[in-house]
């Protein structure tokens, strides 16, 4: 049975270059591995969940437990959108808009889900970088299926 390496590149989900680093994080994440077809599904099926990791890497479960933490005053930030999958030569990517915040409890969380559904593709051997600034091309190769959102 092959080992199972998904690894994470410095500067994931670090600053963007050019920019002050307080004032903005890079929000993307490209998945660089021999069979980006695959791969591409991994994001895709994860994007519904990573929506509720909040910035402390705990996800809401419940749609009460995210209906009080959005009600109260100091609540926690999650992210507000996920792109489709994006086409790339470097390999699938997607962006998460969590207003320029991703924390590092919140970026290991979304690490973590990626790679399980990597891992559940069949992916074994992979690296999780941010894509390349600027952007390349926005050519959606998945869209997301938001049924399964709560």
């Amino acid at each position: 049975m092959p080992a199972h390496h998904v690894e994470t590149a410095p500067g994931l989900f670090g600053p963007l270059p050019g920019v002050e680093p307080w004032l903005n994080k890079d929000e993307s994440l490209l998945i660089r591995c021999e069979d980006p077809e695959a791969a591409a599904h991994a994001p895709a099926r994860a994007a519904p969940r990573l929506m509720s990791i909040a910035e402390n890497g705990q996800a809401f479960l419940t749609d009460e437990e995210a209906s009080q933490n959005y009600s109260r005053p100091d609540s926690l930030h999650t992210p507000s959108c996920i792109s489709p999958v994006y086409r790339n030569p470097q390999g699938p990517w997607i962006h998460i808009d969590a207003d320029g915040f991703i924390s590092p409890p919140m970026g290991q969380a979304i690490v973590t889900l990626v790679r399980e559904e990597l891992l559940a593709a069949g992916i074994t051997q992979a690296c999780l970088v941010p894509a390349p600034w600027p952007r390349p091309s926005r050519d959606v190769w998945i869209d997301i299926d938001w049924s399964g959102l709560r």
